[in-house]
C-alpha cells in the first residue's frame, strides 16, 4: 500500500516539473541584454519572424516533395551555379564582401542554391511535353535558342551555328518546361502547404486554432468535386405501339379513349365490321352538305 503512494506521489511531482518546464512562447528565451530576456513572444507578431518561420516551412516540404519524386541535387550542381554568381560579381573576393556586408555566408549561398535548383526539378517534373511540340518550338525560333545555348555552355556564335535540333532538343525542352514551370510556383507550395498538417506552437492557441481552420479550408478546395448522383426518375413505361420505350425524363402520352382522326373504330360484337350502316351514311353526307335521299325515284 506505502508503494502505491510513493507511486502516485511520484507522478504528480514528475507532472508537476513537465508543466513547469512546458515551452511557450513567453518562457523560451531567445536573447539576453543585461537583465532583460528576450522571449519568442516578442518576436512573434514581427513580420520578418513570421515570413522567416514560413521559409523554413516552405524549404522542408519542397525537399520531401522532391525526395518522393526521386529528385535530388548533387554537389557538382550546386558549385555550377556558385560559380556562375562568382562570375556575376565580378570574383569569389567580390562575392564575399557582398555576403559579409550582408551578414551571410558561403554555405548559405549553397544552402540557397541547392533550394532553388530543387525546386525548379520539383515543378519541372509536373510538366508534361512531347517531342513534336519541343521540335515545333525549336523550329520557330532556332536562332534564339542557338545563342542561348552558346550563352550557357560558352560556345562561339560558329559553333552554336551548326548545332542541330537533336544536339539542342534537351536544352530546348528544359527551357520550355522552366517556362511553363515559372507560373505554377505559388500554386504549388500552397498545395503542399494545404496537404501538410502544420502548426504554428508559437501562436496563441486563438490563432493556432485559426490558423488550422484556415488549413482545413484550403485542403477541402483541394479536394475534386464530387458529381451530383441523379436520383432514378420514376417513370411508368407503357405499350405505345412502336416497340420503343420513352427516354427517361419523357412524359408517356396516355391513350385516348376515342380513336384518332382518320383512324378506323374496332367493331364491338355483334356490329357489321364490312361496312357502315345507312345511317352512318346519311350523317356523312349531311355533313358533306348533300341531301338526304328519304328514297328513290319511281321513274327512275
Amino acid at each position: 500500500m506505502t508503494r502505491c503512494i510513493n507511486i502516485v506521489a511520484a507522478a504528480a511531482v514528475l507532472m508537476l516539473l513537465i508543466g513547469a518546464c512546458t515551452i511557450t512562447p513567453d518562457t523560451y528565451t531567445i536573447a539576453t541584454v543585461d537583465d532583460h530576456r528576450i522571449t519568442l513572444k516578442d518576436l512573434q507578431d514581427d513580420p520578418g519572424f513570421r515570413q522567416m518561420v514560413d521559409n523554413t516551412i516552405t524549404k522542408l516540404l519542397v525537399f520531401n516533395a522532391a525526395a518522393a519524386k526521386g529528385i535530388h541535387i548533387s554537389k557538382e550542381q550546386i558549385d555550377e551555379e556558385v560559380e556562375k554568381m562568382k562570375e556575376q560579381f565580378g570574383g569569389e573576393e567580390e562575392l564575399n564582401k557582398f555576403l559579409e556586408a550582408q551578414g551571410a555566408t558561403m554555405q548559405f549561398v549553397r544552402d540557397y542554391q541547392e533550394f532553388i535548383l530543387t525546386f525548379n526539378e520539383l515543378l519541372k517534373s509536373e510538366v508534361d511535353i512531347s517531342e513534336e511540340e519541343v521540335k515545333a518550338e525549336f523550329e520557330q525560333n532556332p536562332d534564339f535558342y542557338k545563342r542561348d545555348y552558346a550563352r550557357e555552355y560558352n560556345l562561339t556564335v560558329d559553333e552554336a551555328e551548326n548545332l542541330s535540333f537533336e544536339d539542342l532538343k534537351d536544352f530546348v525542352s528544359d527551357r520550355i518546361k522552366m517556362n511553363k514551370a515559372s507560373a505554377m510556383g505559388e500554386s504549388t507550395i500552397n498545395e503542399l502547404k494545404a496537404k501538410a498538417d502544420i502548426d504554428y506552437l508559437y501562436l496563441p492557441p486563438d490563432q493556432r486554432a485559426e490558423m488550422k481552420a484556415k488549413q482545413e479550408k484550403e485542403r477541402e478546395k483541394m479536394k475534386p468535386a464530387e458529381t451530383e448522383v441523379e436520383q432514378p426518375l420514376s417513370v411508368t413505361i407503357e405499350e405505345n405501339g412502336s416497340g420503343e420505350e420513352p427516354t427517361p425524363g419523357e412524359e408517356v402520352a396516355e391513350e385516348p379513349d376515342t380513336p384518332a382522326e382518320g383512324a378506323e373504330e374496332t367493331p364491338t360484337e355483334g356490329e357489321n365490321a364490312t361496312s357502315p350502316t345507312e345511317d352512318d351514311t346519311a350523317e356523312a353526307d349531311a355533313e358533306a352538305g348533300k341531301p338526304e335521299v328519304e328514297g328513290e325515284s319511281s321513274d327512275g
